[in-house]
């Protein structure tokens, strides 16, 4: 079974579970599957017995998959009934994906594990051709005081909604 089929099961199972990136040496992520296409997978990521944004990541780079433990089981229970609300996404491949948030006005998180160690960019607004996103990097003082461009090749991962992004937003409504 591959893993796209097996994540679309736990998708209609509402089964949280682990997520390991091995080809990328990312970070693990907890959550529910929340999107599955032949290229990406959207996870709606939880962290201690709270739902805290989604990640998108490339369906290829998954290399585990871990559920059913003890406090999986018990955080399911409380957390799988709780649908909520999912960005409209195209998840057919990278450059649709980037096009349908482009409008979203969400702050965005760019992952690019494989291409540098300085892993994350964060932007609220970008623009992006068929092979370049170009954005404004939001610092942590919610300033927007440099540019950046990544390949959109490179990307690995995007994260949004999470309490990383959502500081980010409320320090800019600050300012």
């Amino acid at each position: 079974m591959a893993f796209g089929e097996l994540l679309r099961r736990l998708q209609h199972e509402r089964t949280l579970l682990t997520v390991s990136r091995g080809k990328v040496g990312g970070d693990d992520l907890e959550g529910f599957v929340r999107g599955v296409s032949d290229e990406l997978v959207l996870i709606e990521s939880v962290i201690d017995l709270r739902q805290d944004g989604f990640s998108l990541i490339e369906l290829d780079d998954v290399t585990f998959l871990g559920w059913g433990s003890d406090r999986f089981r018990a955080w399911e229970e409380i957390l799988a009934p709780i649908e909520p609300a999912v960005p409209e996404l195209d998840l057919s491949d990278w450059r649709a994906a980037v096009t349908s948030l482009g409008s979203s006005g969400m702050i965005l998180s760019f992952g690019r594990e494989r291409a540098s160690e300085h892993r994350f960019q964060t932007c609220q607004s970008f623009e992006s051709t068929y092979d370049v996103l170009v954005g404004k990097w939001i610092a942590p003082d919610g300033t927007e005081n440099s540019s950046f461009a990544i390949q959109i090749e490179d990307i690995t991962r995007i994260d949004f909604g999470s309490d990383f992004e959502e500081a980010r937003r409320r320090i800019r409504a600050l300012r």
